[in-house]
């Protein structure tokens, strides 16, 4: 019995271990597995519980400073807010932490605040009236004043409403959303930078034919404007019956016109038009122009050779094939991405689009009124100035009597953008905006528009 035990017992301890050496079960591996998953489970939880709450608490504690910061520069300049991000903080800006950063844009209320990093971001609205206190809510439309005082005629340089306007009657924004401004009131062409600081491109004050640089310059009546991929501007000169450069540099030259109205085609000073209203420019540099009193749409390439491009001649309303298509005072001209043409068919009361295949057709509107509605079933009153945005959203002024901002979709749908159709000069939400004839609009790079506010003589910011 002993020699037996003594026989089987070391065999039965080499089955154990053998049976180690061949590690877990199927059914134990499983149960290994499955602890380890729930254990990373919480610790993966843990930590991005962890490092939502630290962002959450940067992202507040950011903002709690931004806030205070904002109200004493509010306090400081008598409840002006600054005009932006750079100039917060005595200029040195808003400071973030954590990798957090700050975009932010004035509103009437105050400001509409973004704080963004790696992980999130998030959308703030800061009001004036009460500036430590921040609500996370998506930002309204809003309509504010950029440039200029409301109601207050001038003629000089300054930042915001120290600048002075005397009639702005055609706009324009760059590649850099720089804001071009054709001020019929001073006989000048402006120039804004996004911060809002407002100088003179072009012209003396005084009326007259003389090329030059900048301030010797002079025009005879300024319309609508456009600006090229090289900041080079063109403006539209109504009562000089031609189209005027500007480079950059503020050196004006006249790109086509004889300066005697007529419908005369030919290249530069051979060519003539009849009270210009608008251009644009498309990407290969060529110009059209609503050739308002020819009831035509013109195009002049770079070197200033000018055809007729669209319209009969003879003021009318018919749509298709460009060379018997017929317009009724078209007064501005706006181009999209894909090359197609938007007119202000003034005189007809509609917006007119003309496909880069040259079909002219309508997009909205039909006769004299009041409607918001779907193409040819809406009504405009006095259509001036139009511009398109990135989505092909049409955007059009209303001068007086309508005072409004209304924007069409490229299928057509009419609504009210903003303003009344009083009279007046309130900043806002667009239901209680108001402007004063206003005359053109443009929109910049990130969709918002600037509006050339006639009669107020200032430039308002739709955002």
């Amino acid at each position: 019995m002993n020699r037996y035990t003594s026989r089987t017992s070391p065999r039965r301890a080499v089955s154990s271990y053998s049976s180690l050496k061949k590690g877990f079960t199927i059914v134990e591996l499983i149960v290994v597995v499955v602890v380890v998953g729930i254990i990373a489970g919480i610790v993966i939880v843990a930590y991005n519980g962890v490092s939502k709450n630290a962002t959450e608490v940067s992202m507040k504690s950011d903002l709690d400073n931004a806030a205070t910061q904002l109200a004493m520069d509010s306090k400081r300049n008598n409840g002006v807010f600054p005009y932006t991000a750079a100039s917060a903080n005595g200029g040195k800006g808003l400071v973030t932490s954590q990798g957090n950063t700050f975009a932010y844009s004035t509103k009437s209320y105050g400001y509409c605040v973004s704080i963004s990093n790696s992980k999130t971001t998030k959308v703030f609205s800061i009001k004036a009236s009460n500036p430590t206190k921040i609500e996370e809510a998506p930002c309204t439309i809003d309509v504010t004043t950029f440039a200029g005082a409301c109601g207050v005629w001038g003629d000089n340089d300054g930042m915001g409403p120290a600048a002075g306007f005397g009639g702005p009657y055609g706009i324009a924004v760059d590649a850099a959303d720089n804001v071009y401004v054709a001020d019929r009131g001073t006989v000048k062409v402006r120039k804004i930078t996004p911060a809002g600081v407002s100088t003179v491109l072009a012209g003396t004050g005084g009326t007259g034919d003389a090329n030059g640089s900048g301030a010797t310059a002079t025009f005879r009546g300024l319309a609508h404007l456009d600006v090229d991929a090289a900041g080079t501007v063109y403006v539209a000169e109504d009562g000089g019956h031609r189209i005027r450069k500007i480079t950059s540099a503020g050196v004006v030259s006249v790109l086509a016109g004889s300066g005697v109205a007529g419908s005369a085609i030919g290249t530069g000073a051979a060519a003539q038009f009849r009270n210009p209203g608008g251009v644009a420019v498309d990407a290969s540099g060529n110009i059209y122009v609503a050739d308002t009193g020819n009831h035509r749409i013109r195009m002049v390439t770079p070197a200033g050779v000018v055809s007729n491009y669209a319209g009969t001649g003879v003021a009318g309303a018919t749509n298709g094939p460009i060379a018997s298509a017929q317009f009724s005072s078209p007064d501005d001209i706006a181009i999209d991405a894909a090359g197609n043409l938007y007119v202000s068919d003034k005189g007809n009361y509609r917006v007119r689009i003309i496909t880069p295949g040259g079909t002219v057709s309508t997009l909205a509107g039909s006769t004299y009124g009041f409607t918001n509605a779907t193409g040819t079933a809406a009504q405009f009153q006095w259509i001036t100035g139009l511009d398109v945005d990135s989505s092909g959203n049409v955007y059009v002024v209303e001068e007086y009597p309508g005072n409004k901002v209304r924007m069409i979709t490229p299928g057509g749908v009419v609504t009210t953008y903003a303003g009344t159709g009083t009279s007046g000069c309130i900043d806002g939400i667009p239901t209680v905006a108001r402007f004063s004839a206003p005359h053109a609009v443009a929109v910049d790079s990130l969709g918002k528009l600037y509006v050339a506010d006639y009669d107020n003589f200032v430039i308002r910011k739709i955002e």
